[in-house]
Order: C-alpha cells, then sequence, then structure tokens
C-alpha cells in the first residue's frame, strides 16, 4: 500500500468497505483483531488437546519484586539522585526506577519467564509432566 492508495478518494472507499482494512491490524499488537486472532488460537487449542488443567496469570507487581527493585536502585540512585536507603524507598520512587530503567526491567521479567518455562519441561517439577503449554505476554 503506497500514499497514493489512500489520497486517492476512490481507492480509499473501497479499502474502507474491503476486508484489506483489517489484515494489517491482526498483526498489529494488542489490537482487537490481534486479540481476536489470539482467541481463536487458544479454542483450536482446547479443541485439539482438552480443557486446560490449570491457568497462571502474573503481574508486573514491581514493588514486590524485591531483587529487581534493589538492583535498579542500586544501578541507578546515582542518575537519579536518589539519596535514601532502598528499605526507605516509597511506592512512588519504584515507579520512578522502572519508568527511568526499563530495558532492565525487561531483562529481568524475560528472564522469570525463562525460568518458570524451564521448570515447566522438567518431569520433576511441582506440576508433574506437562504435555503442553501456550504463554502469551501482554503489555
Amino acid at each position: 500500500m503506497r500514499v497514493e492508495d489512500l489520497t486517492s478518494k476512490l481507492n480509499l472507499d473501497k479499502l474502507l468497505w474491503s476486508d484489506l482494512r483489517y489484515y494489517n491490524l491482526t498483526h498489529l499488537r494488542m489490537s482487537p483483531d490481534y486479540l481476536s486472532k489470539l482467541r481463536q488460537d487458544e479454542f483450536a487449542m482446547i479443541r485439539q488437546l482438552g480443557p486446560p488443567t490449570f491457568f497462571v496469570a502474573f503481574t508486573n507487581a514491581k514493588s514486590k519484586w524485591t531483587t529487581l527493585m534493589s538492583t535498579l536502585h542500586t544501578l541507578n540512585k546515582n542518575h537519579m539522585e536518589i539519596l535514601k536507603l532502598f528499605d526507605e524507598l516509597e511506592s512512588k520512587h519504584f515507579t520512578n526506577l522502572v519508568i527511568f530503567d526499563p530495558v532492565t526491567c525487561t531483562h529481568y521479567y524475560n528472564h522469570q519467564m525463562v525460568a518458570f518455562h524451564n521448570l515447566l519441561k522438567k518431569d520433576s517439577s511441582i506440576f508433574g509432566k506437562v504435555d503442553d503449554f501456550y504463554f502469551i505476554t501482554k503489555f
């Protein structure tokens, strides 16, 4: 699709009344079409594999991830001019630490998820033998 295609009224009307307008939205993360495709994929898995045994959801409760917060505090306290000790930090400081260093937070989250995947794959884990699993990360 080119700019010229959208500037012509005839082409724009044709695009608006066809299904082509939705095609690109299925690849746009968190768009309604993207989520609809994920839901269809999940229902297909349930039809083929049966209902799930359990469902797990993780949250990014940053103030509860003390290892991440203490690492962020150590790495960024000089740049952010935080004069308090880690134990004295308030919620607003945790939020500012995450905003200041999203890359470290993303790596930490990814490391936690990889560790959980590895735990699921082990035959001797607390979940027993896991035949199949499905993960989705929403931001």
